[in-house]
């Protein structure tokens, strides 16, 4: 039988620390639900991202080969590292390394691991960046299972037409295909943050919806195309294409009268094309 979150918690005898953006999660029913989106198996080994007393980390234990954590506070990784070993069931396959995971040595981590997922109830305040440093390296990962702020989950997973809608939404979902696991409140933590939470479920295999050569015009056509939002594309576009602006929304076949957050992914992608056929021209 698993130890229940509060009993791990109560047994860490720290508090939360809100200068790490620590909120310990407590409700069985999520920790669950993360584990079963992460889809392990014997051979999975999962890089836990801020493991903190590790509520998380014994239900992946329960269904990975190995979890290597990666643990910024040096109380969790005594914690985890000493009386937690006789508290949880397949401790003997956690690792923990102290370090940032914005800096940490992740090739070194992960020497020779294979079928590799990622999870992590991420910091609020560093969400987005630890996320954006492991999609540098997509053909790595098969999945990932991360919870962030309830409204940066939300821009992740939005779609076309909706105001989550933007340029992070593209950025990501041109490399990933994603969708949301569970919204959780701010009960379901030690101590209550004052705003909810979402966990996002990314699909690395096969693959991206826009092929890695493409992506830098990709993310180059995006950011102009959402440097203002009320404004139509065509207009945003002149940032980059100025006179020739006309041309290359026709040779995409987009309609630049629209707003930015009308057109979906294909469309930024056909104008990547474009732009990438006249660079080589």
């Amino acid at each position: 039988m698993p130890t229940p979150p509060r009993e791990l918690i109560a047994a860490f005898r720290h508090r939360a620390r809100k200068s790490l953006g620590q909120n310990f999660l407590t409700d069985a029913g999520v920790l669950q639900a993360i584990a079963e989106a992460a889809r392990l198996g014997p051979e999975t080994t999962v890089l836990e991202v801020g493991p903190g007393p590790g509520v998380l980390t014994q239900e992946l234990l329960a269904r990975a080969g190995a979890v290597v954590a990666v643990e910024k506070d040096p109380r969790s990784v005594a914690f985890l590292g000493g009386a937690y070993l006789d508290l949880v069931a397949g401790a003997a396959n956690l690792r923990v390394i102290e370090g940032d995971a914005l800096t940490v040595d992740l090739d070194a981590a992960l020497a020779g691991a294979s079928d590799l997922v990622a999870v992590g109830n991420l910091p609020f305040n560093v969400g987005t960046a630890i996320m954006n440093r492991l999609l540098a390296q997509p053909d790595r990962w098969r999945r990932w299972v991360f919870m962030f702020q309830r409204e940066v989950a939300r821009r992740l997973t939005a779609e076309p037409d909706s105001k989550a809608y933007g340029s992070l939404s593209l950025a990501v979902q041109s490399r990933a295909r994603v969708q949301p696991v569970v919204d959780v409140p701010p009960e379901a933590f030690v101590p209550a943050p004052q705003i909810h939470a979402g966990v996002v479920l990314f699909d690395l295999e096969g693959p991206p919806s826009v092929p890695l050569a493409l992506q830098p015009s990709f993310d180059r056509v995006v950011r102009s195309a959402f440097a203002t939002r009320r404004k139509t594309l065509r207009n945003n576009l002149k940032r980059i294409f100025g006179d020739e602006t006309d041309a290359v929304l026709d040779t995409a076949g987009v309609d630049g009268r629209k707003r930015p957050e009308q057109l979906p992914l294909a469309a930024f992608a056909a104008l990547a094309q474009v732009v990438e056929d006249r660079n080589t021209d």
